[in-house]
């Protein structure tokens, strides 16, 4: 229950900031139950995600809780053991991320660049986690008003 009240504030925030579609929040929604399980992610990593507090996640099932949603939403896919930012569902997931604002698209993109040159492709907790960190701390370093989500 308390997770299912931290899931509805974060969609619910998600909505009304507009980052995000509702689509995409039921989406991460289901994902984020979903992935819990899989990863076997305590509650309290699963809190750190839903409260954005990604800089707290320190255990190795917190960082797989990411990377399961990562592969929910198809931001992240595996082809031939290696896991990979997929362009077009980061592609997409940015563009609702940024309110379909070209400049922030295009900075998102390029600190995506940047960030690509960091990632350990053959495991995806890291790739996901990295991911992440790497790009919110280019949007604040940018001081781009875009919310990942995360």
């Amino acid at each position: 229950m308390k997770n299912q009240i931290f899931v509805l504030l974060f969609a619910s925030f998600m909505i009304s900031s507009n980052a995000i579609s509702v689509e995409q929040v039921d989406r991460m929604t289901k994902g984020v139950h979903k992935c819990k399980g899989i990863v076997n992610a305590s509650d309290e990593d699963f809190d750190l995600a839903v409260h954005k507090k990604l800089e707290d996640i320190t255990t190795r099932p917190g960082k797989c809780l990411i990377g399961c949603v990562m592969m929910v939403l198809d931001i992240v896919t595996e082809q031939d053991g290696e896991y990979l930012l997929n362009e077009k569902g980061w592609l997409d997931f940015v563009i609702e991320a940024s309110n379909k604002d070209v400049h922030k698209v295009k900075k998102m993109l390029e600190i995506s660049a940047e960030c690509e040159k960091t990632i350990d492709h053959h495991d995806e907790c890291e790739l996901a986690y990295i991911a992440v960190k790497c790009q919110k701390n280019g949007i604040a370093e940018h001081g781009l008003d875009v919310d990942l989500g995360i």
